[in-house]
């Protein structure tokens, strides 16, 4: 009795120990789960520094979490109508290349009224930015869906792409503007083709011009960042004077050799000046180039509007000077009676030169033939029997 006590003893001990073994395993994984992978408080270095070092790599190859989205920093209520996220944070997100996180600012703007809505040539949902500025969307998840496919990972790219771009513009539909269409999502659609690792140049292979576009495209849509334009014409507010040349706020091209000529013709599309045609123009700013070249003295095709000659300036040509009422000839007449008018007789008497000059000679008084006067049309005709000569006349 006594020896099968001590066994039971013995055995509830040993399941006692058993269990306490198993804890402490369960409790040790645990700890070494939530712990460094590499580092831990207690290790002891072989060198100076190692602990120091491990520690580093060790956050770099631990697991990391997602950032919170924006809504859960914001909170849930939307953002009142006029109010602005501040553009600070926006950049910040765009220069830190967080494509999705700055697309997620800007939906809350346009939700907030924050942007026009023109940038389509419809109506529909002003207040979704899928719908209303798709340029704005395929930027930034463009660039988005571009970097995660240029790092290898084929299966996230693909699904980021099938989530995030194809469910919204799904294959063989338009997002409701052609020069979208034609760039950036044939781009898109393209590189989604593909399994390989994309190179080239294209619309998405440098980040910085991606962030660029997005600063043009809230300059002519959102008028929080639009600039102030101050110099000779209003077109600069569709584009960018550059040392040298042009940059388009609207296709994003940067022209080497355009001046204002050029980029005016740039934004018409008229043959005259043989430029590009803007392929981003769409009805809203063509209405707002039209205007804008009416004000300022410039037809509808971009060439300056031809000034109507109301009448000249100059002053009237003074008259010849009036032959004598007596008959007399005034072949005598020299340049200082056409630059002088004062020494007309404007009396109504007989027409006579005033005493202060003397009267010509005739010829067929002298006999000597007078000057040649200055005036090259033929003098007036005398009523005498003489009439018919001229100043070139003699007499015999």
């Amino acid at each position: 009795m006594a020896d099968a006590s001590r066994s039971s003893g013995a055995g509830g001990g040993a399941g006692a120990g058993a269990g306490r073994r198993d804890r402490a395993v369960i409790e040790a994984a645990e700890q070494a789960q939530s712990a460094p992978l590499l580092f831990g408080e207690n290790r002891v270095e072989i060198y100076l520094g190692e602990n120091e070092e491990l520690q580093k790599f060790d956050v770099l190859i631990s697991p990391q979490k997602p950032p919170p989205p924006m809504s859960v920093l914001l909170g849930d209520e939307p953002l009142p109508a006029g109010s602005q996220l501040g553009p600070t944070d926006l950049e910040a997100c765009l220069r830190q290349g967080e494509w999705d996180r700055s697309l997620e600012i800007l939906d809350l703007m346009v939700q907030g009224g924050q942007a026009l809505n023109c940038a389509v040539n419809t109506e529909e949902n002003p207040s979704d930015i899928f719908r209303a500025h798709p340029e704005l969307v395929l930027l930034l998840r463009g660039q988005s869906y571009f970097d995660i496919k240029r790092q290898g990972d084929a299966l996230r790219s693909n699904s980021y792409y099938q989530k995030y771009i194809n469910a919204v513009y799904p294959d063989d539909t338009s997002t409701g503007s052609p020069f979208v269409d034609e760039t950036l999502m044939a781009t898109i659609r393209s590189l989604a083709k593909t399994r390989k690792t994309p190179s080239g140049r294209h619309c998405f292979s440098d980040g910085k011009e991606t962030c660029q576009a997005v600063h043009d495209y809230l300059k002519i849509y959102f008028p929080a960042f639009k600039p102030d334009v101050t110099s000779e014409t209003r077109l600069w507010e569709f584009g960018e004077k550059l040392d040298p040349g042009v940059r388009c706020l609207l296709c994003h091209h940067v022209f080497e050799r355009y001046n204002k000529t050029r980029f005016r013709y740039h934004l018409v599309g008229s043959d005259v000046g043989r430029q590009i045609k803007c392929p981003a123009v769409n009805n809203y700013i063509s209405g707002l180039v039209q205007k804008i070249l009416a004000d300022e003295g410039y037809n509808p095709d971009g060439t300056p509007r031809k000034a109507t000659n109301t009448g000249s300036t100059l002053p009237p040509p003074v008259p010849p000077p009036l032959p004598p009422s007596n008959g007399a000839t005034n072949r005598g007449a020299t340049s200082t009676m056409i630059s002088s008018p004062d020494a007309v007789d404007d009396d109504d008497d007989d027409g006579a030169v005033p005493p202060s000059s003397p009267p010509p000679p005739r010829d067929d008084d002298t006999g000597v033939t007078a000057p040649p006067t200055s005036i090259s049309a033929p003098l007036p005709d005398d009523d005498d029997d003489d009439a018919g000569a001229t100043a070139s006349t003699t007499d015999a």
